[in-house]
């Protein structure tokens, strides 16, 4: 398979993961918790799969 599409591929799958994992936290949040006290964890996560991506991009651009 082509580089570009293994990539691809991964970085889809994890949006993918982040989605459902969101989702499934969601549904199982009881009642009386409070979404505002939590973390932003999924914006930290989506920051961190852009710097790798971007990083990723920037070696392959470089040609190491």
């Amino acid at each position: 398979m082509s580089e570009w599409l293994v990539l691809t591929l991964a970085m889809l799958a994890a949006c993918a993961v982040v989605i459902i994992v969101t989702f499934v936290r969601h549904r199982a949040a009881p009642v009386d918790e409070d979404p505002s006290e939590t973390p932003d964890v999924i914006e930290y996560m989506t920051m961190w799969i852009g710097v790798v991506y971007a990083i990723v991009l920037g070696l392959a651009i470089a040609g190491v």
